[in-house]
Protein backbone atom coordinates (compact mmCIF):
# COMPACT_ATOMS: atom_id res chain seq x y z
CA UNK A 1 0.00 0.00 0.00
CA UNK A 2 1.50 3.49 -0.96
CA UNK A 3 1.08 6.24 1.53
CA UNK A 4 1.68 9.81 0.85
CA UNK A 5 2.48 12.36 3.30
CA UNK A 6 -0.82 15.32 3.69
CA UNK A 7 -0.31 18.86 2.90
CA UNK A 8 -0.12 18.86 6.87
CA UNK A 9 2.64 17.04 7.46
CA UNK A 10 4.95 18.89 4.55
CA UNK A 11 4.10 22.27 6.69
CA UNK A 12 4.85 20.87 10.11
CA UNK A 13 8.45 20.94 9.66
CA UNK A 14 8.95 23.97 11.30
CA UNK A 15 10.92 25.87 9.10
CA UNK A 16 13.63 23.14 8.52
CA UNK A 17 14.36 21.19 5.22
CA UNK A 18 13.09 18.13 6.65
CA UNK A 19 9.31 18.18 5.32
CA UNK A 20 10.95 18.51 2.03
CA UNK A 21 12.84 15.37 1.56
CA UNK A 22 12.10 12.95 -0.85
CA UNK A 23 10.22 9.19 -0.05
CA UNK A 24 11.27 7.25 1.88
CA UNK A 25 13.00 10.05 4.02
CA UNK A 26 10.06 12.21 5.06
CA UNK A 27 6.83 9.40 5.68
CA UNK A 28 6.26 8.47 1.73
CA UNK A 29 6.14 4.86 1.07
CA UNK A 30 6.53 3.62 -2.58
CA UNK A 31 7.82 4.92 -5.71
CA UNK A 32 11.26 5.95 -6.10
CA UNK A 33 12.72 9.96 -5.85
CA UNK A 34 12.39 10.33 -9.35
CA UNK A 35 8.54 9.79 -8.83
CA UNK A 36 7.75 11.98 -6.76
CA UNK A 37 9.58 14.97 -7.55
CA UNK A 38 8.18 15.19 -11.20
CA UNK A 39 4.89 13.67 -10.22
CA UNK A 40 2.37 16.27 -11.80
CA UNK A 41 0.26 17.77 -8.92
CA UNK A 42 -2.53 20.27 -8.87
CA UNK A 43 -2.91 24.07 -7.63
CA UNK A 44 -4.25 23.14 -4.02
CA UNK A 45 -1.23 20.37 -3.51
CA UNK A 46 0.95 23.07 -4.79
CA UNK A 47 0.17 25.47 -2.69
CA UNK A 48 0.32 23.64 0.33
CA UNK A 49 3.67 22.55 -1.10
CA UNK A 50 4.71 26.09 -0.82
CA UNK A 51 2.98 27.14 2.41
CA UNK A 52 0.40 29.48 0.13
CA UNK A 53 -2.84 30.18 -0.34
CA UNK A 54 -4.51 29.22 -3.88
CA UNK A 55 -5.12 32.38 -4.52
CA UNK A 56 -1.20 33.92 -4.12
CA UNK A 57 -0.78 30.92 -6.58
CA UNK A 58 -3.64 32.16 -9.42
CA UNK A 59 -1.96 35.61 -8.39
CA UNK A 60 1.37 34.64 -9.83
CA UNK A 61 0.46 33.15 -12.47
CA UNK A 62 -1.46 36.08 -13.79
CA UNK A 63 1.25 38.58 -12.78
CA UNK A 64 3.99 36.66 -13.54
CA UNK A 65 7.49 35.89 -11.09
CA UNK A 66 5.38 32.43 -9.99
CA UNK A 67 6.54 29.23 -10.05
CA UNK A 68 6.54 26.88 -13.48
CA UNK A 69 3.82 25.57 -14.42
CA UNK A 70 2.10 22.82 -17.05
CA UNK A 71 -1.09 24.55 -18.89
CA UNK A 72 -2.90 21.16 -20.22
CA UNK A 73 -6.51 22.94 -20.76
CA UNK A 74 -8.39 25.91 -19.55
CA UNK A 75 -9.46 24.11 -16.26
CA UNK A 76 -6.83 21.90 -15.82
CA UNK A 77 -2.78 23.28 -14.73
CA UNK A 78 -0.03 21.06 -13.34
CA UNK A 79 3.31 21.51 -11.09
CA UNK A 80 6.01 19.19 -10.21
CA UNK A 81 7.22 19.72 -6.81
CA UNK A 82 11.07 19.93 -8.48
CA UNK A 83 9.93 23.24 -9.88
CA UNK A 84 8.56 24.54 -6.53
CA UNK A 85 11.59 23.57 -4.76
CA UNK A 86 13.27 25.01 -7.34
CA UNK A 87 11.20 28.26 -6.88
CA UNK A 88 11.61 28.28 -3.09
CA UNK A 89 15.45 27.53 -3.58
CA UNK A 90 15.80 30.34 -5.93
CA UNK A 91 14.25 32.76 -2.92
CA UNK A 92 16.37 32.08 -0.06
CA UNK A 93 18.10 35.12 1.85
CA UNK A 94 20.83 35.55 4.32
CA UNK A 95 19.30 38.77 5.39
CA UNK A 96 17.02 41.54 4.34
CA UNK A 97 19.59 43.64 2.85
CA UNK A 98 20.58 40.84 0.44
CA UNK A 99 19.39 41.14 -3.30
CA UNK A 100 19.63 37.55 -3.87
CA UNK A 101 21.85 35.46 -6.70
CA UNK A 102 19.96 37.54 -9.72
CA UNK A 103 20.66 40.44 -8.79
CA UNK A 104 23.82 42.69 -10.48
Amino acid sequence: MTTRTSSHALNAGGGNNESLMPPGRAGYVGGGDQDYWHALIDEKAAAAFLGLTERTMQAYRQKGGGPKYIHLSSRCLRYRRIWLLEYAEARVRTSTSDPGKGAA
